[in-house]
């Protein structure tokens, strides 16, 4: 029969509410359609990290799971690594961290500091604060905060069918000097993989060092079956060396069979990266194939699209203040994007040419078929987007635009599980060491003072744009009836 088992941060029991045991036994004791129900406090792991590795089980179609929750959402954090090698484990309301353990500039990831390093599956060196999933099938990641780490979250081709939902990445990457950990989720998929998927869903990348969402392989994997659906990704790409955008997608192995839809990306946090807000194939790798990419913002810069193959498209897109953007050797269908305000550095096929109105002329004079509209002197007004969170009611991510700096936006929350006199608590996830705003829930569509969440301001901007404008370009934020 299925059983609660209770941890605290220092329990000795026996795993009752009453006398609740230890993190590290609680996981011991899990079997399948078992619960394991963290109490409040912080969580230090030693230096292997927390290993999952109960799975669930399905038995005449029922999925058992495994799962692993805080105790009616209270604040529990764990300070350390985690791996999760193991099928049918859900992992909700957790807070993962691991702020004090940044290693020095000058130390490589293949160094061999045990203070900063440990391995994961593959005995591939990751820095201590990493996350992965190894192995498993069916697992679920719903409304975690993944914050302040010099690791990243990572699912490798050897996990899948996994989902990834209403999660926050933020100020992860431990900015190394080769570059290679620093990504909000960096995901990949075997080339047999095809038949199984993965989701990343209403979640939110902020301030990660590389790309927000790197779905990549860049020797032995691809990446197949992944959806990017109301996804915020913003101010990512602050590496060492090289930055990244908000969502790279490309695999030496292939890209197939994806979906990218009604995501928000926003432009790379360093100067020197703002180059593109989100990558869809790169020169001398595979064409992507059968990959829909619909319905995203593109804010302060445009796309890279390379290699689309003909059974893709880039449709139903809208682009606000695209500073660059390439198209390259793409045969898919390309049209009825929303360009706002778009200039300089459009590449066609590696051709620089100029600002987006001949952007349309010269794609069509290289033999491709564009009819999209260009709207470079009606720049849209702020205005919000809204994700209501569907497993937990009385949660929602929202990004608001900009362009025009009005200093009040309205937001429309009623598809979000407020009722009259709720209190609501607004967290900026540009920085969640802030205190939260409390709103009391009076209306459907509430008034936010911008000034108030200011994070991020215009400034790539063409000459003569105010940039000193005191509200901001580009806000997000979580609204939650429970603290976080």
């Amino acid at each position: 029969m299925s059983k609660q088992i209770f941890a605290s941060p220092n329990g000795q029991g026996v795993g009752t509410i009453q006398d609740p045991t230890s993190l590290q036994n609680g996981l011991l004791l899990l079997t399948p359609g078992d619960c394991l129900l963290l109490r409040a406090g912080e969580y230090v792991t030693d230096f292997d990290g927390l290993i999952i590795t109960t799975s669930g089980t399905v038995e005449n179609g029922i999925i058992k799971r495994v799962t692993i929750k805080s105790f009616n959402y209270e604040k529990v954090i764990i300070n350390g690594t985690f791996k999760c090698r193991a099928s049918y484990v859900d992992i909700i309301g957790l807070t993962f961290t691991a702020p004090n353990i940044f290693p020095p500039n000058t130390m490589t990831r293949f160094g061999n500091d045990k203070n900063s390093y440990t391995f994961n599956l593959l005995n591939k060196l990751m820095p201590y604060g990493s996350y992965t999933w190894e192995g498993g099938i069916g697992c679920r990641v719903i409304n975690n905060i993944f914050y302040n780490s010099p690791g990243q979250v990572e699912c490798g081709s050897s996990s899948s069918d996994i989902e990834f939902y209403g999660n926050v990445f933020a100020n992860l990457g431990c900015n190394l000097s080769d570059n290679e950990s620093g990504e909000g989720i960096y995901l990949q998929s075997s080339d047999l993989d095809v038949n199984h998927k993965k989701l990343l869903s209403n979640n939110f990348f902020v301030n990660c060092a590389l790309a927000g969402m790197d779905l990549w392989s860049q020797t032995s994997s691809s990446v197949n079956g992944v959806s990017c659906i109301g996804n915020i990704a913003a101010n990512n790409g602050d590496g060492p060396i090289q930055g990244a955008p908000q969502l790279n997608l490309a695999a030496a192995k292939g890209v197939s069979n994806c979906f990218i839809f009604n995501n928000v990306f926003f432009q790379a946090k360093d100067a020197s990266m703002r180059t593109v807000t989100a990558a869809f194939g790169r020169p001398g790798f595979p064409p992507i194939t059968n990959t829909t990419i619909i319905n995203n913002y593109f804010i302060g810069n445009g796309p890279s699209l390379v290699g689309l193959d003909s059974l893709s498209s880039f449709c139903h897109n809208t682009l606000i203040d695209g500073v660059s953007a390439k198209l390259i050797n793409n045969q898919g269908l390309i049209d009825y994007n929303n360009y706002y305000k778009c200039f300089l550095n459009q590449e066609v096929d590696n051709k620089n040419i100029g600002n987006i109105s001949t952007w349309f002329n010269n794609w069509k004079n290289l033999g491709y078929d564009l009819n999209g509209a260009s709207k470079e002197n009606d720049e849209p007004t702020s205005f919000s987007l809204v994700f209501p969170n569907k497993y937990r009611s009385g949660r929602c991510n929202v990004a608001i635009i900009n362009p025009q700096a009005n200093e009040t936006v309205k937001v429309n929350l009623i598809n979000c599980g407020y009722k009259n006199g709720d209190k609501i608590y607004m967290y900026n996830t540009f920085d969640l060491s802030q205190p939260p705003r409390e709103i009391i829930y009076s209306n459907p569509t509430i008034d936010v003072s911008t000034k108030n969440l200011t994070v991020k301001n215009r400034t790539n901007a063409a000459k003569n744009w105010n940039t000193k404008n005191s509200a901001p370009y580009f806000c997000a934020f979580l609204l939650s009836k429970d603290p976080l």
